[in-house]
């Protein structure tokens, strides 16, 4: 049961950002996609593959180090279609392994572990506040069904194996992600209504 759970977040974890680029990419459109979540993810996950090269755990390095990739590939795109350079991605994930070593250097690894559990737990607090005053026609809604997913299921297993620092940023990040995703879910609701008031309309007019 608990390799079960393990599995379905890790997957989870590994496709969430890839709806988002695809999303971006077919429809061009990047309206109320937070830049502030995927460079506070990009951070979080340059921070947990620190620990996992850190302390040799082959399953931090291999997870997160894929996860980065897939929120670095969020900012690439999203760089690319609002005419920016790539190079403040770069620099993002450069100033982020700088970061994480001299915490690691000098505090030590409870050090790392805290700041990472900190940046997991506010990483979808932008998209969200973004969510409450922006249109955010470019958020992918299957992005943020699997960000939901991945919180609730690597949370349960935090839980199921006493893992404290793995439930921790559960409360935090499933209300941020849940609300985007409430907010992508209404806003299909409303267009959908809108368009058949429209084709009312339209039949009932001579």
């Amino acid at each position: 049961m608990t390799g079960a759970v393990a599995a379905l977040a890790t997957a989870c974890s590994l496709l969430r950002s890839w709806p988002q680029v695809a999303r971006i990419l077919i429809t061009r459109d990047d309206s109320g996609v937070s830049t502030g979540t995927w460079m506070i993810a990009t951070f979080s996950f340059v921070s947990w593959t620190t620990i996992g090269f850190a302390e040799n755990i082959f399953a931090l390095k291999l997870n997160n180090g894929i996860c980065l990739i897939g929120s670095a590939a969020v900012l690439c795109v999203l760089e690319w279609h609002r005419h920016r350079s790539f190079v403040r991605t770069v620099g993002v994930i450069l100033a982020s392994l700088a970061i994480c070593v001299s915490v690691l250097t000098i505090i030590g690894h409870g050090g790392l572990q805290v700041m990472s559990i900190a940046l997991a737990t506010c990483m979808y607090v932008p998209q969200a506040w973004k969510s409450a005053t922006h249109n955010i026609s470019g958020v992918s809604t299957f992005s943020y069904a699997l960000a939901l997913a991945a919180t609730l299921l690597w949370g349960l297993y935090g839980l199921m194996i006493g893992a404290l620092f793995l439930a921790l940023p559960t409360p935090v990040m499933a209300v941020a992600s849940g609300f985007v995703l409430y907010k992508k879910i209404r806003a299909g609701q409303l267009q959908r209504s809108a368009d058949l008031d429209n084709e009312a309309v339209a039949i009932a007019s001579p």
